[in-house]
């Protein structure tokens, strides 16, 4: 299957994943949709870069956090997952700049550490952003996998 098929399929199962939450489902179960859905498209955007370049691939993640219902999601949680997607955003700029790099993200993030100290610098700029709106994520759903249940 190709990476536009591939991303289509995704952005799908994101969309129709995410419209309307069956009723009954509980705030940590949309947790695990959203990060569930998150995983799937992180995997399509790591893989993306091989035969693309990185801005691509992370704009096409980026558009599928974009398709992603939070609805029946904590507003905590929903809110820190929408600044970690704008970091994201955020870091196409720079990632356009390396547009005839090719492997897979990791292995693309670095051959930019390699560049020169500064391309180093810039992308750990980049990633602590990105990381930090992550433990964002993460602290929320430890609160809410933390909290008591309603009774």
């Amino acid at each position: 299957m190709s990476w536009k098929w591939s991303w289509m399929v995704v952005l799908l199962l994101v969309t129709g994943c995410a419209s309307s939450p069956p009723p009954g489902r509980t705030p940590l179960q949309e947790i695990d949709r959203v990060i569930e859905l998150d995983n799937q498209l992180g995997a399509l955007r790591n893989m993306h870069c091989e035969t693309h370049p990185i801005a691509e691939a992370v704009r096409q993640y980026v558009r599928g956090l974009n398709a992603i219902s939070f609805h029946g999601a904590p507003d905590d949680f929903a809110a820190a997952f929408s600044r970690h997607r704008k970091a994201w955003e955020d870091s196409l700029p720079f990632f356009a700049r390396y547009g005839a790099l090719r492997g897979e993200m990791h292995d693309v993030f670095e051959f930019i550490r390699m560049k020169s100290p500064e391309d180093a610098a810039d992308l750990e700029k980049v990633e602590a952003k990105i990381w930090g709106t992550w433990a964002d994520v993460e602290s929320a759903i430890k609160l809410h996998r933390n909290a008591p249940e309603p009774s």
